[in-house]
């Protein structure tokens, strides 16, 4: 990571593409690095402090479901054989609450919480 930052920086490439990828897709991953001192990289920890103190309203992350069938099913817990709470459409807009593992936890326009398998789960 530290050298991805200091590559993609002498390059000017701002926001830093990879490393902002791995801070959205793993929320707790900022914290992870705090917690072990950065890895004593500096240029991990400057950055890494830097995106912990945006706002998270000056990321424009937009989440939509894309699934092969047209839609996917918004599912009570994490199983393809849980009880399927309501089908979403291909592009339509949703808020991730948790994707950590294969099943994302999501919250529908219509604020509906349930589980989405990971890979229908896109980001613009």
């Amino acid at each position: 990571m530290n050298l991805l930052i200091e590559r993609n920086q002498k390059n000017n490439i701002y926001p830093v593409g990879e490393a902002d990828y791995i801070f959205v897709k793993y929320p707790n991953f900022l914290k992870h690095l705090k917690d072990n001192n950065y890895y004593s990289f500096s240029q991990l920890k400057s950055y890494s402090e830097n995106k912990s103190n945006l706002d998270n309203n000056d990321i424009s992350i937009i989440y939509y479901i894309q699934d092969p069938d047209g839609y996917t099913n918004l599912r009570n817990e994490k199983s393809k054989n849980s009880e399927i709470i309501q089908q979403l459409k291909n592009g339509e807009k949703i808020e991730v609450i948790n994707n950590e593992g294969n099943w994302i936890q999501i919250k529908t326009k219509e604020v509906k919480e349930g589980y989405v398998y990971y890979d229908r789960v896109k980001i613009k």
